[in-house]
């Protein structure tokens, strides 16, 4: 079946299901609730005499196709619809569940007042339990039912890179609710528990331990399915859950928000102890920050235990980029706190010179600052040494960390911010040096001294990375002339000035200081030279059009074709178009647009690394994505400072 046709079927389905779905539940609500309105009886009975025959005709139409063909099985469209509708009935179910609780356990009343979008109504307790029970009934029943159809062909389509990304969805979605929920029950118990021994009483008693026991009863049994579901499916040896990005990518963005949390409220917390230590008033309360911190600790410490366990899965370079990313996540987090609170010392600094001294708002500024200080460099030191430490490490280990995608987003993402700042700062003092010269505005000492002290600490920010970026070029260039050492390189080619001569330009490009030639195969061997069969048998890397190792493909000599295919050296082998002969799952590319991709090809290779093209993969993605959070989330901070600094 054509995949418009298929399209066509199951958004039909999808749309037509939902709507008498929630038709019934709507007829059966009014019918036995809330007094059999005729108007809004009609609506819901057309609704379900037109959209039940549309929703069964095309349903039963994608079934019977599907029973027919493999290939309507195995489509992405129908495992759209499927996850798509289990999470359009999971979604409302549990949250008529989570009501229905709450209304059974909260204190004993007569009257229930539940909102529609289009009214609202009080209903007795009575009433109030039916309307949840009827959504909950109708949407278990749909649910259950299409779980089923999941069930039958989980195994059957294991595999399948486009389905397992839908189903990854769908259970990392309800995953992350039932984290949510649990999360929120163990700050929220904690802040109950210290609250008891308060003289205040936050919350409500008795009914605040009530919804916490229905979040929990609804949200631990949630999280634990849906978690070890997908644990099992990343263990269950299918390649495309080993190398999960999503799963990654939940693992990482649940750390991040943990360890936002913990940096926020222990920053919150220390600047309260500092605030005493510099007689300022009292603000806020220890129990509304400290619950926080202790569940984003408990979140990071377990999902960060998580990573390593996978990382530790073996030592190829997908799972010790897992490793790296959170390291460089957590890193990149406690340094822009630290950078923060530098920029708040600076400030006080000023301040106190200009002012003679410590008034009420800059120790409150003080306060903040050196919290934000100690909580960044709490956070940032011991996995950035970690991180650090693996980039001097001899060989491919070393090399592999020096180059890793977090490592680099990490670096340029703080060169960024110490050129914008250093920029921004520039202007402003050149600005303000203007309208002095012009005579139009006098400048204090204190703004200058704020735009240059922030522009000192954003330039020390970027000679410290930049540093380290010129560490990684130095160490990778002197490794790769060991290793240019060791690899001798023949490249292979059947006419003079064709793609050899071309691709010996590109490598030159991509590794500075590789000395090669090309050879042809067919030419004669000159006096005292060595003859091409031997140079294939001494090679350490074969680089040749891909008819060299084909008998009978071209004009290759015998010979030549049985030296390289008894040759021990690594082999790379360049898809050059010939006509009669064809390529499946590589595009038809002219001959010099594969002359780039090859030369990075060869240097992969030489590094140590799997030869794959460029184009970015979904570990990429993952980073950048992350390294993107980061920035906004460091710039966001430092303008907000600027902000109320200045």
């Amino acid at each position: 079946m054509d995949n418009v046709k298929r399209w066509y079927i199951y958004v039909t389905t999808l749309i037509s299901l939902q709507g008498v779905t929630w038709a019934v539940i709507a007829l059966l609500r009014n019918l036995f609730i809330s007094g059999n309105d005729p108007l809004t009886t009609a609506l819901q009975l057309a609704v379900i005499i037109v959209g039940l025959p549309v929703f069964l005709g095309h349903w039963l139409w994608g079934q019977r196709l599907a029973d027919r063909e493999a290939a309507e099985r195995h489509s992405v469209a129908r495992w759209l619809y499927l996850y798509a509708t289990l999470t359009a009935f999971l979604m409302p179910l549990l949250t008529n569940l989570y009501d229905l609780l709450g209304t059974l356990l909260r204190a004993p009343g007569t009257v229930r007042r539940i909102n529609n979008w289009y009214n609202r109504y009080d209903y007795t307790l009575g009433d109030t339990l039916l309307f949840h029970l009827i959504a909950i009934l109708i949407l278990g029943v749909l649910w259950f039912y299409h779980q089923r159809m999941t069930v039958g062909a989980d195994k059957e389509i294991a595999d399948e890179q486009g389905i397992g990304t839908v189903r990854r969805l769908y259970i990392y979605l309800f995953s992350a609710t039932g984290l949510t929920m649990v999360a929120l029950v163990v700050i929220h118990l904690i802040r109950w528990v210290m609250v008891q021994f308060g003289s205040r009483i936050v919350g409500g008693g008795a009914t605040q331990l009530t919804d916490e026991l229905v979040r929990l009863v609804i949200g631990l049994p949630l999280w634990i399915v849906f978690w070890r579901w997908g644990g099992k499916l990343h263990e269950g040896g299918v390649p495309s859950e080993a190398e999960s990005a999503l799963r990654k990518f939940y693992l990482h963005s649940t750390v991040f928000v943990a360890v936002l949390t913990v940096v926020g409220n222990g920053t919150l917390i220390l600047s309260g102890f500092f605030r005493r230590l510099l007689d300022l008033p009292s603000q806020g309360d220890i129990r509304e920050p400290l619950p926080l911190v202790i569940g984003g600790v408990i979140l990071w410490l377990y999902h960060a235990a998580i990573i390593r366990e996978e990382a530790r899965g073996g030592q190829n370079s997908e799972q010790m980029g897992i490793l790296r990313a959170y390291r460089y996540l957590t890193a990149g987090i406690g340094f822009a706190a630290l950078l923060v609170g530098l920029g708040g010392v600076l400030s006080v600094i000023i301040q106190r010179f200009e002012r003679g001294a410590l008034i009420g708002d800059t120790r409150e500024v003080l306060a903040w600052s050196v919290a934000g200080i100690i909580m960044g460099l709490i956070v940032w030191i011991l996995p950035f040494r970690t991180a650090q430490g693996q980039t001097t490490d001899e060989g491919a280990p070393g090399a592999e960390a020096r180059r890793s995608l977090a490592r680099k987003i990490y670096l340029y993402i703080f060169l960024f911010i110490g050129v914008m700042t250093v920029l921004s700062a520039g202007v402003f003092i050149v600005f303000r040096l203007l309208t002095l010269l012009l005579n139009i505005e006098t400048v204090t000492l204190s703004e200058m001294a704020h735009a240059l002290g922030f522009a000192i600490i954003a330039a020390a920010n970027w000679l410290f990375h930049g540093a380290l970026l010129r560490a990684d070029r130095k160490l990778s260039a002197s490794e790769r002339v060991k290793e240019l050492e060791l690899i001798k390189i023949a490249i292979l080619d059947l006419m003079p000035g064709t793609f050899g001569n071309l691709l010996v330009r590109a490598l030159r490009d991509e590794i500075p200081g590789l000395t090669v030639e090309p050879l042809l195969v067919d030419a004669p061997t000159p006096e005292g030279g060595t003859p091409v069969t031997e140079t294939i048998r001494q090679a350490g890397l074969i680089v040749a059009p891909w008819n060299i190792a084909v008998p009978g493909a071209g004009n290759v000599p015998a010979a030549v074709t049985l030296a390289v295919a008894e040759s021990p050296a690594r082999k790379l082998l360049i898809p050059l178009e010939q006509a009669g002969w064809d390529w499946v799952g590589v595009e038809a590319k002219d001959n010099a647009a594969l002359v780039k991709p090859a030369a990075a090809a060869v240097r992969q290779i030489i590094e140590g690394e799997k030869v794959r093209t460029r184009k970015i993969g979904c570990g990429g993605w993952l980073a950048i994505i992350i390294g993107v959070i980061v920035l906004f989330t460091i710039l966001g901070q430092l303008f907000q400072m600027l902000y109320y600094l200045f």
